[in-house]
């Protein structure tokens, strides 16, 4: 379904306003999160949009990580049975030894992680995406999850004041 375009003299209803014009969906990380020598992926306990059925948005976000020297972190976003994703990340490589050392990252399927890399514990590094995600007759969560890639004592952190964003395009 495309946007509505209204005429003079339309009225657009209150669903319209919220749906179209105002409601852009955002979800902020009010506090560190950490996984310490666990490459199980797990939901972010606050990084989750709830995404309407049969809608296409426009998400993006911007993740601040960090980690071990030479440490990685392994993203995806969850499985939501008909959600289809196209995005494009940005982040450090996995063998990141400055924040020069960065790397671009195309996912197109719900689950598949991509690898990025962290610098040291309290060097706070953007991690970014942007692109699209379309669902179909089910409704659920556009949700981030994220593990260590590789096994490491020293904690892998999103910090608080990570956020995502969704805006619906049809």
């Amino acid at each position: 379904m495309a946007a509505p375009v209204w005429n003079t003299n339309d009225v657009p209803t209150a669903t319209d306003f919220n749906v179209w014009l105002t409601n852009i969906l955002y979800a902020t990380k009010t506090s560190t999160e950490s996984v310490t020598s666990s490459t199980a992926l797990q939901d972010d306990d606050h990084l989750f949009l709830p995404l309407a059925t049969n809608s296409v948005y426009w998400v993006w976000g911007i993740l601040s990580t960090d980690g071990a020297s030479g440490g990685d972190l392994k993203v995806a976003i969850a499985s939501l049975t008909g959600m289809s994703i196209l995005l494009h990340w940005d982040g450090l490589t996995s063998t990141a030894a400055t924040g020069a050392d960065d790397v671009l990252y195309l996912m197109e399927a719900t689950g598949t992680p991509a690898t990025f890399g962290t610098i040291a514990a309290a060097d706070h590094r953007p991690l970014s995406f942007r692109g699209t995600a379309t669902t179909t007759s089910t409704a659920g969560n556009f949700q981030l999850r994220w593990a260590q890639d590789t096994s490491s004592g020293t904690a892998t952190r999103i910090l608080a004041g990570s956020t995502i964003w969704a805006q619906r395009i049809s």
